[in-house]
């Protein structure tokens, strides 16, 4: 990864072009409404104008002198899809006179990227340790060599619960009777 490589990726990569844009928040979260949520492949001209219209007009709604969003809709789906990076592809499907729009590749792989930020589960340091000396101790009690030891442990467990357990019970009356069993050991 060097310098030049990247700023020529910045400048000739249309999914880093998204990312880089001063209008992330608007490009990123229109193209995901226009062509991500619906899985649509290619979008007419016309519907694409009236979508980023009604879009615009929500978020230029309550603006105080200057809009947000000055240009109409034709205006930035033109840009978007001319460069050497376009996010967008223009084409005339067959048959039609009217043009049609649908993400480019890198276009696509960006929106992934972005949807994918916000999707993770958080798994908290103290819960993962917690799952971790669990399993240790069912491991040393499902080892546990003395009888008398294990015994104890399956009734305390049973004890702890509304209803004795019968897996307890079962385990208990099988080391009672000098059998050793790894039952409790997690799969």
């Amino acid at each position: 990864m060097e310098y030049a490589h990247l700023q020529r990726l910045r400048e000739c990569h249309s999914g880093l072009r998204l990312l880089a844009a001063e209008h992330l928040p608007l490009l990123a979260s229109f193209l995901h409404r226009a062509f991500v949520i619906p899985n649509a492949r290619s979008v007419s001209a016309s519907e694409l104008e009236r979508q980023l219209g009604d879009y615009l007009s929500v978020l230029n709604e309550g603006a105080d002198d200057t809009l947000p969003f000055p240009r109409r809709p034709r205006e930035y789906l033109d840009d978007r899809s001319r460069g050497q990076a376009p996010l967008l592809r223009k084409f005339y499907p067959e048959g039609s006179d009217e043009p049609s729009f649908d993400l480019t590749p890198t276009t696509e792989q960006a929106l992934s990227w972005l949807s994918s930020l916000g999707r993770r589960e958080f798994v908290g340091t103290e819960s993962r340790l917690q799952i971790v000396f669990d399993l240790l101790r069912e491991i040393t009690f499902a080892t546990e060599p003395d009888a008398a030891r294990r015994i104890a442990e399956l009734e305390r467990r049973a004890a702890n619960r509304c209803s004795p357990g019968a897996s307890e019970n079962h385990q208990s009356a099988a080391t009672k009777r000098g059998r050793l069993s790894c039952e409790s050991l997690p799969c």
